[in-house]
């Protein structure tokens, strides 16, 4: 239970920010989300072990700055791990905001706590859990990767 309040709370904080700082956000992520799917899954895993190996190389053949540039890769993969559920959970929440025609902030950030509950319910079902929630990380890392490096022709 306290996991669950825990990763609410951090997700609220995050959707906050998020609305506070990049207001434009949540359309573009969910435009991500719903066009360009399979593509963020792609992305979302080649970052997600490309940076481990890469590290890893780094780490192995080279010293000094190198290393510290690892450690450093390392702690942004962390912290972007933390934060790509709610980011899905954000994603699928403004998709669902737009089909029940709701308008407002409020229904926004409530659905995609609704949908961070059920990502983090899923998460607790043997067998199911596991592999469900890696899938909904590498969509949210793909899907922060494809809007950081989005092309503006």
């Amino acid at each position: 239970i306290f996991s669950i309040i825990k990763t609410l709370i951090l997700s609220f904080v995050i959707i906050m920010l998020l609305l506070w700082i990049a207001p434009k956000y949540k359309e573009s992520i969910s435009e991500i989300l719903a066009k360009k799917s399979l593509k963020s899954f792609g992305i979302g895993l080649l970052v997600f072990f490309g940076t481990i190996i890469g590290a890893f190389i780094l780490l192995l053949l080279l010293y000094g700055f190198a290393a510290n540039v690892a450690v450093l890769a390392v702690a942004i993969l962390i912290i972007a791990c933390v934060i790509s559920p709610t980011v899905f959970s954000m994603a699928i929440g403004q998709l669902l905001t737009n089909k029940f025609k709701l308008n407002g902030n409020t229904a926004y950030v409530l659905l995609s706590l609704l949908v961070m509950l059920i990502v983090k319910l899923i998460g607790y079902i043997p067998y199911i859990g596991l592999p469900v929630s890696a899938i909904i990380f590498i969509l949210g890392l793909g899907i922060m990767c494809i809007n950081s490096y989005k092309r503006t022709a």
